[in-house]
């Protein structure tokens, strides 16, 4: 809320103007046309086009909003992502699950996630990075935030606050993942048999190890039920030098 005054040529200030609210308009892209920038909406009506559409190499730029969450049905390459981010100043919002199920070098930046995951029994995800989420969006205690089965990921300046349904932040099932920089906080949660892991290894189909957990913190939790780390057999064996 502001108020403005102007002063004329001579001097004279004026009185106060009514008050007035700050509003958010959405900057359209100006890039839209760059080879490798697709955008939502404006070229394609929602995230699934943009992600059906784009190759490796190619950014999907997403303007103010909220959308579904997608299937990605193509990949990166290295050097050469698929990414997915906002228009610049922008709050994109998610508001169901990204399935990344066998895909390479896909990064999401920048996104107000539901959950983003794969499937636990088909192992082969790669290069994944999720980073600079402020926060996420579900409320099912059955949903991990995020739960990648695969290899060399990056899960990076996330941060998690008000949960209150005690859902895992991070389940791992494979290596070479780097988990850093993220905070869980103002955890909520009123049901005591539900706990709440920020990482979660599970060692189903591919053997979690050889992963870096670092400068991640949970803040200001009123649950007494919450693990930092878990280590879960589930029937396999896990490495230990992790």
């Amino acid at each position: 809320r502001y108020q403005v005054r102007a002063t004329d040529a001579a001097g004279n200030l004026s009185s106060y103007s009514s008050i007035a609210s700050a509003t958010t308009q959405s900057t359209a892209p100006t890039n839209c046309s760059d080879a490798n920038i697709r955008c939502v909406p404006s070229e394609y009506t929602t995230i699934q086009a943009c992600a059906n559409a784009a190759v490796a190499g190619d950014t999907c730029v997403v303007s103010a909003g909220s959308y579904v969450g997608w299937t990605q049905s193509t990949n990166g390459s290295a050097g050469l992502p698929i990414t997915f981010r906002p228009n610049t100043g922008d709050t994109v919002t998610i508001t169901s699950q990204i399935t990344l199920t066998s895909r390479d070098y896909i990064t999401i930046d920048g996104i107000i996630l539901h959950t983003v995951s794969t499937s636990s029994s088909i192992c082969d995800a790669s290069f994944i990075t999720i980073k600079n989420s402020p926060s996420f969006t579900t409320t099912s205690s059955d949903s991990t935030r995020i739960s990648i089965c695969g290899d060399d990921i990056l899960v990076e300046n996330n941060t998690l606050s008000g949960d209150t349904d005690g859902a895992d932040f991070v389940n791992i099932h494979g290596q070479r993942w780097v988990v850093r920089n993220n905070v869980v906080t103002a955890l909520l949660q009123a049901d005591s048999n539900i706990h709440i892991d920020f990482f979660q290894a599970q060692c189903i189909s591919n053997t979690p190890g050889y992963g870096l957990l670092e400068n991640n913190r949970f803040e200001d939790s009123t649950d007494a039920n919450t693990h930092f780390y878990l280590q879960n057999l589930l029937g396999g064996p896990c490495v230990t030098d992790n």
